[in-house]
């Protein structure tokens, strides 16, 4: 599955490994020994694969999350900011913002693609 002389996989291939393991049934090191995939590869795209479906388990168009920040920010200062992920829901922020917890928001966005 994993050419030897490639060294980064896109996500499609990751997440294509992946499902491949789960529908193998099979032990990590046995599959890894089977496909030529080192453990920690296999291991990393697993632990990505799984952020998404937990992530894409909600059918949900549109989530709010509410960001605080740690102080507050002037309103005349703040412009509204929409984020749209792969047209399928938006990230939409009206009011003040966590900085930490957008970026975990974002991690998700960019493990599922």
């Amino acid at each position: 599955m994993m050419q030897p002389n490639k060294t980064k996989l896109t996500i499609k291939e990751g997440h294509a490994i992946a499902a491949d393991y789960y529908q193998s049934k099979l032990k990590p090191k046995v599959f890894c020994f089977q496909k030529n995939i080192p453990y920690h590869i296999l291991k990393y795209w697993r632990d990505q694969y799984d952020k998404c479906a937990s992530a894409n388990k909600s059918s949900a168009k549109f989530l709010p999350i509410k960001l605080l920040p740690k102080q507050p920010v002037e309103a005349t200062t703040f412009k509204p900011l929409k984020i749209i992920v792969n047209n399928n829901f938006t990230i939409e922020i009206t009011d003040n913002i966590d900085l930490a917890m957008l970026k975990n928001v974002l991690d998700v966005c960019k493990t599922c693609g």
